[in-house]
């Protein structure tokens, strides 16, 4: 019996994956070939932009990550509190606090303009939000580097030169995964390209597939050889990605590996950490920030803040958060642990659903359903399930580690002397639970709250979301409703964030510490 419902749990994630994943994305980039309808000029600028702006992030992230895990550096806290500022800050709110402040009289004329109103722009700002996800990549492959690469330099006494050689090649690999993130995740955006990119009208791959979406008739065909070539593109990244982890981890991570403690940092780079993680701030959050409230206090021209949009979207986050952690659990729960088979299968799925880019998988959803035999294109329950399924492989990377590490047996117990099943939910499960779960369930309402590729797709008439909202304002050049839309959505879920925190860590005291985010 218990087989059987297994087999019967398993069919049906493997089925919800297959229509919500593998039919719209397989259908759609079908229709189109490598060769068909693509345009080399945005394929030429989007590589161009996403290896600059990885060469330009690089440096800093990956500083702040090896002096948080290399060394007892006083400015660790600064440096996370910046990541994930930077991280959580909408690139097009980003952008448009920018803008308010290039786009002056008294500095339009400038050098500094016409740099940022240009390919240098672009790349800076993409640099700006590609720094959290460096400093992310290069953590974990830090922390499994042992003791071993210090204590062959003391030893042997090797000279300066000879010691920074062995202490590159050793970093090479955070180096590597770190540039290999930064360059999807530049190659993927598509809220700078639609906003700064829209104005000096520039073709990169995200923005012309949505281009050729909007126009009239939809050019499908286009779109979807531009979406195989992006997709082919971020897929073969992510794949490198993959190899460097796994090949290094295992030279990293031995049966005699041990810890290494963190040494002193000199103060020439405990000065070069503080400066760089002040930088990064003041540059990615703070100055665009009071960019945003410097034009949030202009007056409106034109039509009225659409603020029915911020009630749409939290809406649509608190399903689509709910239904995104349904999946999760029912897929990470119901998978045998002890199957090899199994367990590489939510790998390979989570990686390559994180490689496609939202644009795309929006795409394929107005060409899969847009049409018979399910038509849903139009409605917010498409919009919702869309949401879901490009935050699901996000959060079954981050889920995965924290939830597995509760024992089995623990439910066992507590089905044997909690018969109850709401008191046990509330009382065991919950708790034992809490950590993982209100860490992804907030990652994934504020991630759906500012989403813009998917939204701009699949937005119902009537119903436009908080993103696709701002966007168009900005693109009316009304940057003044804008910024006051996108002040209040930070301050919305910032608040809301906050109050579940706050709730949350005096229902489930000392059980939070098992987060994702700990």
């Amino acid at each position: 019996m218990h087989a059987t419902l297994g087999a019967l749990g398993r069919a049906w994630w493997l089925a919800l994956i297959g229509l919500t994943v593998v039919y719209p994305l397989g259908g759609f980039l079908l229709r189109g070939r490598i060769t068909e309808s693509v345009d080399p000029t945005a394929v030429r600028n989007s590589l161009m932009i996403a290896t600059a702006a990885a060469v330009v992030a690089l440096p800093g992230g990956f500083l702040l990550a090896w002096l948080s895990e290399r060394r007892r550096w006083g400015g660790r806290g600064l440096a996370e509190i910046t990541c994930w500022m930077v991280f959580l800050l909408p690139s097009y709110l980003l952008t448009l606090g920018w803008l308010t402040l290039v786009d002056r009289p008294q500095t339009v004329h400038t050098d500094a303009a016409r740099f940022f109103f240009g390919l240098g722009g672009i790349v800076a700002l993409l640099a700006l939000k590609g720094v959290p996800f460096a400093y992310f990549a290069a953590r974990a492959t830090l922390r499994a580097m042992g003791a071993e690469w210090d204590e062959v330099v003391s030893v042997f006494g090797l000279s300066r030169v000879r010691a920074a050689g062995i202490a590159a090649r050793a970093l090479l690999p955070a180096a590597a995964a770190s540039a290999v993130v930064v360059f999807v995740e530049s190659l993927q955006e598509f809220g700078i390209p639609a906003t700064l990119g829209a104005r000096i009208h520039l073709h990169v791959m995200p923005y012309d597939i949505y281009a050729r979406l909007a126009t009239t008739p939809a050019d499908f065909s286009g779109a979807a050889g531009l979406s195989m070539q992006l997709a082919v593109i971020a897929v073969a990244a992510a794949l490198v990605h993959l190899w460097l982890h796994l090949r290094y981890t295992t030279a990293l991570v031995g049966a005699r590996h041990r810890g290494a403690t963190p040494g002193v940092p000199a103060r020439w780079e405990s000065a070069v950490g503080w400066l760089c993680a002040a930088v990064i701030l003041g540059l990615g959050f703070v100055i665009p920030l009071a960019g945003l409230c410097l034009q949030a206090l202009g007056p409106i021209a034109g039509k009225a803040v659409p603020w029915a949009s911020m009630a749409d979207s939290l809406l649509y986050a608190l399903l689509g958060s709910g239904l995104t952690l349904a999946i999760v659990l029912a897929i990470l729960q119901r998978r045998p642990r002890s199957s090899p088979l199994a367990a590489m299968g939510v790998e390979v799925f989570s990686l390559a659903s994180m490689a496609v880019p939202g644009v795309v998988l929006g795409a394929a959803y107005v060409f899969a359903f847009n049409r018979g035999p399910i038509v849903l294109y139009g409605t917010p329950l498409l919009l919702v399930v869309a949401y879901a399924s490009a935050i699901v492989p996000l959060l079954i990377r981050l889920l995965k580690a924290p939830l597995e590490q509760i024992h089995g047996s623990l439910g066992e117990a507590a089905a044997i002397h909690v018969p109850d099943p709401g008191r046990r939910l509330l009382d065991i499960t919950l708790p034992l639970r809490a950590g993982p779960l209100l860490w992804g369930a907030f990652m994934a309402f504020a991630t759906i709250v500012f989403e813009l590729p998917i939204s701009e797709l699949l937005a119902p008439p009537g119903r436009t979301p908080l993103a696709v909202s701002i966007v168009n304002l900005m693109q009316g050049m009304n940057d003044t409703a804008a910024a006051r839309l996108g002040l209040a959505g930070l301050l919305v879920v910032g608040g809301l964030g906050a109050g579940l925190m706050s709730v949350a860590s005096r229902r489930f005291a000392g059980s939070l510490h098992t987060g994702v985010g700990a």
